[in-house]
């Protein structure tokens, strides 16, 4: 599934570019000019030294959302490579997310490299003040986590099959 979802997902510049909604695009940049992220947090995101991948199920009428993907974009303009984030638009995309879980946008899932999903969070975070520092505690417990288990759920995860290597396209 994580697969899927990284290859139907797109980079979060690309997501702002491609938003038809002018309104939730321009909130979005202007959220993205306003937004700080701690030289602490960017730390903390450059030490983690295995790959990382952040999904996103977003929509443009979701307040929320805005919000959640302008945090997302600055944050992958900020960090180094040992995150692949990546955005997919919840409504032209239900079936997926259906398959994998997601009932309400935003929602983030963070996945570990060998494709286990490692926590997510929908709507508001709840670890943390902040979408990057939810994302960075999800990492943390994640790498702590015995094989097979999940943040927040006392249920196995089955392990799924390794990420395949995409290219990214480019920013605009």
């Amino acid at each position: 599934m994580m697969v899927a979802a990284l290859k139907v997902g797109v980079d979060p510049i690309e997501y702002v570019n491609r938003l038809r909604n002018e309104r939730a695009r321009r909130e979005i940049k202007r959220r993205m000019q306003e937004y700080t992220i701690s030289g602490e947090l960017v730390a903390e995101f450059d030490r983690i030294i295995e790959k990382h991948y952040i999904v996103l199920f977003a929509a443009h009428w979701s307040s929320e959302c805005t919000t959640e993907v302008a945090a997302i974009t600055k944050l992958s303009l900020v960090t180094g490579s040992g995150l692949v984030i990546k955005i997919i638009d919840f409504d032209s995309n239900i079936d997926l997310a259906e398959e994998l879980g997601v009932q309400k946008v935003p929602t983030a899932i963070v996945y570990d490299k060998r494709g286990k999903e490692l926590g997510r969070f929908m709507g508001k975070t709840r670890l943390a003040p902040t979408v990057e520092e939810e994302l960075l505690q999800i990492i943390r417990h994640g790498q702590q986590e015995t094989p097979g288990h999940a943040i927040g759920k006392n249920e196995k995860v089955e392990a799924r099959s390794p990420p395949s290597r995409l290219l990214s396209p480019p920013f605009r």
